[in-house]
């Protein structure tokens, strides 16, 4: 579990430094989270789900079809 903590976080700090970059900010004078860095980590999330989908899938067909002998 702590590898994807950690994974997350270095995630997490890339985009927000490429934000960063492009002149976007990903924090306000409070401290909560943008619209645009809830809109990154969104797309993320989503891309991850599919992406895990996607390879469910291909094993899910690979396993279908194993021959047996």
């Amino acid at each position: 579990m702590t590898t994807i903590t950690r994974t997350w976080d270095q995630l997490n700090v890339i985009v927000a430094y490429q934000l960063t970059l492009l002149g976007s900010r990903t924090r306000d004078r409070r401290g909560a989270v943008s619209t645009e860095m809830a809109i990154v980590v969104g797309l993320l999330a989503a891309a991850a789900i599919i992406i895990i989908a996607i390879i469910a899938s291909k094993g899910e067909d690979a396993a279908n079809n194993i021959q047996v002998s």
